[in-house]
């Protein structure tokens, strides 16, 4: 059982419009049978030169736990550190094509659970 509104998803934010929603959804549901390896974020050893092309506090204003690549997109796992009804569920997924770091972010909503297809290294 859950305690959010949509169940184990919701999206981002939980009150986007039925269409933005129903994309978010259409995005989580692809992506979640992906098997994706993400990369721990160490923000005490963040790279100088950043990540898919954003800097440190970036990282940590969202965060960010983990990363990965897939299919010609860059991925990020958000690990909310303050999380459980009424506040979101612990993960959250974002996704932007590969091919510049100036692509604009996609949001695929936030789960109470990883995947099955997804492992955290």
């Amino acid at each position: 059982m859950t305690l959010y509104p949509y169940g184990a998803w919701e999206p981002i934010p939980y009150t986007a419009r039925q269409s933005e929603t129903r994309k978010q959804k259409e995005a989580y549901d692809k992506w979640r049978i992906e098997p994706l390896s993400w990369q721990p974020v160490s923000l005490n050893n963040f790279p100088a030169d950043g990540i898919f092309g954003r800097d440190r506090d970036w990282f940590a204003k969202h965060d960010i736990g983990y990363t990965t690549c897939a299919n010609g997109f860059n991925c990020i796992l958000i690990e909310r550190i303050w999380h459980g009804f009424p506040d979101p569920p612990e993960w959250g997924f974002g996704f932007q094509c590969a091919q510049t770091s100036q692509a604009p972010w996609q949001v695929a909503g936030s789960f109470e659970r990883l995947p099955q297809a997804w492992v955290l290294l």
